[in-house]
């Protein structure tokens, strides 16, 4: 089982990365998406921290797909694995949470954290939580393009 990085991309609406323990992670600022760019993917999976317990609903578009998982309110880290048809192209995750909080002594605004984002075509590929869109603004004007076409859904 290979594992490859870089094939997915953080839209906006997240924080910078964060790491605990080894593990990365990245704040959501109540709503927020990512990218997946690729063939047949079957699979997508992440994990999510939800200390406020907020409700959190994704979904899922592409451009012959659409669909909406309700999340709920979790709290503790928790592993979500959601099977879909076979979807090719760009893919975009979108997360909306009912809420958002402000932690002492911290300046952003904040609703649940994500870790571990995952898909699966013929292999696994996990998503590098360390790159966003900003790396790929000034080198990649299809990119730019796309955000333009597809804004009303990010």
């Amino acid at each position: 089982n290979t594992m490859n990085t870089h094939e997915g991309l953080l839209l906006p609406g997240w924080h910078h990365v964060e790491r605990y323990n080894g593990n990365s992670m990245r704040w959501s600022k109540g709503e927020s998406s990512f990218l997946i760019s690729d063939n047949s993917v079957k699979k997508i999976s992440f994990s999510i921290y939800n200390p406020k317990k907020f409700n959190i609903s994704m979904n899922i578009y592409s451009s012959d797909y659409s669909a909406e998982f309700n999340i709920g309110k979790t709290g503790d880290w928790k592993h979500y694995s959601y099977d879909v048809p076979p979807l090719s192209g760009n893919i975009i995750v979108r997360f909306s949470s009912s809420n958002i909080w402000k932690p002492l002594k911290d300046i952003r605004r904040i609703s649940f954290a994500i870790s571990d984002i995952r898909y699966t075509t013929e292999e696994e590929v996990i998503i590098n939580l360390d790159k966003d869109f900003r790396q790929n603004l000034s080198s990649d004007k299809n990119l730019i393009h796309y955000y333009y076409l597809h804004s009303h859904r990010l």
